[in-house]
């Protein structure tokens, strides 16, 4: 087996591709003195994992942190023939309301649009919200009428 390194370079106008093929390191004999590899190592936050006190992503807050939540069909499959955000737009907290109608065509993404006119499967996304807390989040998409 070997590594393929591909390297592009702009010549004469026009990109020029250039593949270089190494070989493999060779594999580690049987009396090869290894430092790492087949030693146990300690887990430096084993400590901080038992007691609890390990800090995970989820629970980082930073300054301004907003928090979105997602509103989802209960449906198979429906038309979207309404769906009003104004009273979820004016409760105090709330930073924006995603839906249909106030997504602009997202050129990048598969369908052009982020929410559908058609839900196609249970737990479709319809909207969503970002606000300055969960509870306030989840009060917002309760606000969503759709129908």
């Amino acid at each position: 087996m070997s590594i393929v390194h591909v390297e592009s370079q702009p010549q004469d106008g026009q990109e020029q591709y250039t593949v270089r093929e190494t070989p493999m390191a060779p594999a580690w004999g049987q009396d090869a003195s290894l430092s790492v590899v087949g030693k146990p190592l300690p887990r430096v936050e084993g400590d901080l994992k038992v007691t609890g006190r390990a800090q995970y992503a989820y629970d980082v807050r930073l300054p301004g942190q907003l928090y979105a939540r997602v509103l989802r069909s209960p449906h198979p499959h429906a038309r979207i023939t309404r769906i009003d955000t104004s009273k979820a737009e004016a409760l105090n907290g709330v930073r924006a309301v995603l839906s249909r109608a106030t997504t602009p065509d997202v050129s990048w993404f598969q369908d052009s649009h982020l929410f559908e006119e058609t839900v196609r499967f249970i737990g479709e996304e319809i909207a969503a919200v970002a606000a300055d807390s969960e509870e306030i989040a989840e009060d917002a998409l309760r606000l969503i009428e759709v129908e």
